[in-house]
């Protein structure tokens, strides 16, 4: 995929995530969607934190690669973004303190930090060169390594893994 069509994914991901989370009321929304998971609108602030931690991570790497600073090169750029969380997430890992929900507020809240968030997926995508895409890398605080390229796909990638967990619980709404 090209730059344009990963910006495109991303918006796709995030606009069926934002469909599903809008289907929840508030109280069924602030409810546990099972043993030891968090609730729809802890999922929906956990990945408005992952997001926005990912583009700082990744504005950060090209910023430094650019100024020729310490340089984290990618070990699997050939890897997709399914197959690195295959192999290093396993079964259920916590997730970094950075992206754990503790604030609450509300889901109208997260939800407009969420597409306030596609700005800075854009920004970055007007920032970066097509190069950088595979040629800088970040470290992801669980998987290691990623390059550019890999950091948009995992901003897909988590939107999409987040809906289907909350997906099944639609029909108890």
């Amino acid at each position: 995929m090209d730059l344009a069509e990963l910006v495109a994914a991303i918006e796709e991901a995030r606009t069926r995530f934002l469909g599903t989370i809008e289907q929840f009321d508030d109280t069924t929304a602030r409810a546990p969607i099972g043993p030891d998971r968090w609730s729809p609108l802890e999922y929906l602030e956990h990945l408005v934190r992952a997001e926005e931690a990912t583009v700082w991570r990744m504005f950060k790497a090209v910023e430094d690669a650019r100024a020729e600073r310490e340089i984290v090169v990618s070990p699997t750029p050939e890897c997709s973004i399914e197959e690195i969380v295959d192999r290093t997430w396993g079964g259920n890992v916590d997730a970094p303190p950075l992206a754990i929900p503790e604030l609450g507020a509300s889901t109208h809240y997260w939800s407009a930090r969420m597409r306030r968030n596609a700005m800075l997926v854009r920004a970055f995508a007007d920032t970066v060169a097509e190069p950088e895409l595979d040629g800088v890398a970040y470290l992801h605080p669980i998987s290691g390594p990623f390059t550019m390229r890999q950091g948009l796909e995992f901003i897909r990638f988590h939107l999409d893994r987040h809906r289907a967990h909350l997906a099944p619980r639609l029909g108890d709404v």
